[in-house]
């Protein structure tokens, strides 16, 4: 703007220019107004402003959390829009230093960074339970370190089991900082069980380190173990460690045949065993047991079996395959012999009948009803009669002493040895059928 003006006359000159200056951003980034800086809580919502003067206007802005770019996650809780950012339900990761970077076309600009401190209650460092194994009398010293915000915090430890839940004494606990000791000595069964450290602030109770006394003794069988990478000559087992028991348990594995011969015994402190030099297609027995020095534990048993090498594979389904066409030929070949012998069998009890009948024939002389003549209508009723029947229709000679009784007063007697024939040709077809039909039979079975 530039301005001239006359002494004694009111009257003055006004010349104004706008001049437009570009630059990069200047920012700053801001707590949420309603929240105090000093008191965060875990669980809290949390959010973040970034302030910035530029010209022009920003193109982007970026939000850094202990120098590692942040990026929207809902399901997280962290939401950007515009200039914000907000974090709900903040969790003692969350805390650290935050930043905003505001981008224009003349260059960038990162704010100065914030420090959030989430305040959490204690919670122990070891999160897996810790296993111990004492005799009476013998003491055991345990330690519990805190993760907390603040640090300064109060101990205190408890033991659990059955059948109480007592609060240990203050002489035998030992505290620094957020770490403490603990000495103890069982005296009894009931001195035995679960041991918490407990750990509080001003936030509140957290969670405690967990530690479990058990009795000296031999350790627990051998978990989870299973034969893997099986070979024609090797194969390896591999367990899962013992809870709480270390370098001081060792594993000991037997390899034996099913017929009891031991073949290798491998005692190592590593958990994954290889047993090689075996024979291929050949069955095995594993026994596994862990020792300390107090003794072994019950023993776990494995079977594995070693693959074929592939020419005894070849072999082997070779036989199975040769084994299975000798039996069908044995099956068809002993329903053959089955039915020629009861073809043989039948044949001679055939002719051993008909050399009996033949015999009885000589000695003794039969009449047959068929050839009999027909007088009157009362001895053709009686003739037809006893062909009805289930009787024989060959008579003795006493049946022939009855007709010679009778009224027929006949002189007729029969062509025996004529008859005699026909009967045989009857009975010789008979058998014939009889025969045929058991062959089809033991063919069908």
């Amino acid at each position: 703007m530039c301005e001239a003006a006359t002494p004694g006359l009111n009257l003055s000159r006004r010349d104004v220019k706008i001049i437009e200056i570009y630059y990069a951003p200047e920012t700053r980034i801001l707590l949420g107004g309603s929240l105090n800086e000093s008191s965060i809580k875990e669980g809290s919502d949390v959010y973040f402003e970034c302030l910035v003067n530029a010209n022009p206007a920003v193109t982007s802005i970026a939000w850094h959390h202990n120098n590692q770019k942040v990026f929207q996650d809902k399901a997280k809780g962290i939401i950007i829009s515009g200039h914000s950012l907000a974090v709900q339900g903040i969790q003692r990761q969350n805390g650290g230093e935050y930043s905003c970077t505001a981008t224009n076309d003349y260059g960038k600009n990162r704010s100065k960074t914030i420090d959030l401190d989430v305040k959490y209650t204690p919670s122990c460092k070891e999160k897996d339970q810790l296993i111990f194994n004492t005799m009476k009398n013998d003491p055991v010293v345990f330690s519990c370190d805190m993760d907390a915000n603040p640090a300064n915090i109060n101990f205190k430890w408890t033991l659990n089991n059955s059948e109480h839940n007592v609060e240990l004494e203050e002489a035998n606990i030992e505290t620094r900082g957020t770490l403490s000791h603990l000495v103890y000595t069982p005296y009894s069964n009931l001195d035995y069980g679960t041991i918490l450290c407990w750990a509080a602030n001003y936030v509140g109770e957290g969670t405690p380190c967990t530690f479990i006394l058990l009795p000296s003794g031999p350790p627990p069988m051998p978990m989870n173990c299973a034969p893997r990478n099986i070979t024609y000559s090797s194969f390896e087992v591999t367990c899962e460690d013992i809870p709480g028991e270390g370098a001081e348990v060792k594993l000991q594995l037997e390899v034996q045949t099913i017929r009891g011969q031991k073949v290798k015994v491998i005692e190592q402190d590593s958990r994954t065993f290889s047993v090689r030099s075996l024979v291929p297609g050949t069955k095995y027995e594993i026994k596994l047991t862990a020792k300390n020095k107090h003794g072994s534990s019950k023993p776990l048993y494995l079977d594995v079996e070693t693959f074929l090498l592939p020419s005894e594979l070849i072999a082997e389904t070779k036989v199975k395959e040769d084994s299975l066409s000798d039996e069908q030929n044995n099956s068809v070949f002993q329903v053959i012999i089955t039915g020629f012998t009861m073809l043989v069998i039948t044949v001679v009890l055939v002719m051993i009948f008909l050399r009996l009948r033949t015999r009885r024939n000589l000695s003794s002389p039969v009449v047959s009803m068929t050839l009999l003549p027909k007088k009157n209508s009362v001895e053709h009723q009686n003739c037809t009669t006893n062909l009805a029947s289930d009787e024989p229709l060959l008579f003795t000679p006493e049946n022939r002493t009855y007709n010679q009784d009778s009224s027929l007063n006949s002189s007729y007697q029969p062509n025996t040895s004529e008859h005699q024939k026909e009967e045989l040709t009857e009975n010789i077809q008979i058998i014939k059928a009889h025969i045929i039909k058991q062959a089809v039979k033991e063919s069908v079975i």
